[in-house]
């Protein structure tokens, strides 16, 4: 794990020290626009920043943070291009994933600064599950729980997919947990169908199922649901190690 942060630790120095630098290369090809005083980019240069976003995506769903900053570092260099924001996004999730892994406040602090940038410097609508979802889950590891069941709820209503409506119940109910909010845990709780989760869902209601038990003075139930999910699911666990 010190290897971990370590490691992390140099590589956003890094990131940042380069970031700060001129933000237009010397052999840009883009050109300004007299009027408006924009940069306009083109064609190529549009396709090689949509390119470096889907790498960047691509290796931030594999967990390789690394290679994700590496790939998304000349779309954040150059704001003025389309995939700047979603760059931006990019960047607050891998601080997030950082901040959990390695418990620095630092990290999470950073995350919400990406995110609150991203807000603002987005054309498109940015009232969506993705970023209610994303903000929940800073203010969830920044123990600033209200705010992150605020964000939990409304992700839960942009939600889209059968997959993001269990992410958000599941984060939902177990931030109402941590702040032993079992009213809330009641409402929500009738909303989940265990019969159509798959085994990754039902370890992560497991989970949550063990900490409300835990909270209402259930110990036996809560050991043995947490005792499963330590068994059969520790990467959970692993992934955010203030579970433990």
């Amino acid at each position: 794990m010190l290897k971990f942060k370590e490691s992390v630790l140099l590589l956003l120095a890094l990131f940042f020290y380069g970031f700060a630098g001129n933000d237009i290369p010397q052999n840009n090809t883009a050109q300004i626009n007299e009027k408006t005083k924009r940069i306009i980019f083109s064609k190529e240069e549009i396709k090689r920043f949509k390119n470096s976003y889907k790498t960047a995506l691509d290796m931030f769903k594999k967990g390789s943070y690394y290679s994700a900053i590496e790939a998304i570092y000349p779309v954040l260099r150059k704001p003025e291009n389309p995939y700047y924001p979603y760059g931006l996004l990019i960047m607050s999730k891998i601080y997030l994933h950082i901040g959990k892994k390695t418990g620095k406040k630092d990290f999470l602090v950073k995350a919400l600064y990406f995110l609150n940038t991203y807000l603002y410097s987005s054309k498109e609508p940015t009232d969506n599950w993705d970023f209610y979802y994303t903000r929940g889950s800073i203010y969830e590891n920044l123990y600033q729980y209200e705010k992150a069941l605020t964000d939990y709820k409304l992700s839960y209503v942009k939600a889209k997919s059968p997959d993001e409506q269990f992410k958000s119940l599941i984060a939902l109910l177990r931030t109402a947990a941590w702040i032993k909010k079992l009213d809330i845990t009641t409402r929500y709780l009738i909303l989940i169908n265990l019969e159509e989760l798959s085994k990754k869902q039902k370890n992560e209601f497991l989970f949550v199922k063990g900490l409300l038990d835990f909270q209402q003075g259930k110990y036996r139930d809560a050991f043995s649901s947490l005792s499963k999910v330590y068994k059969e699911y520790e990467q959970l666990l692993i992934d955010n190690p203030h579970y433990y």
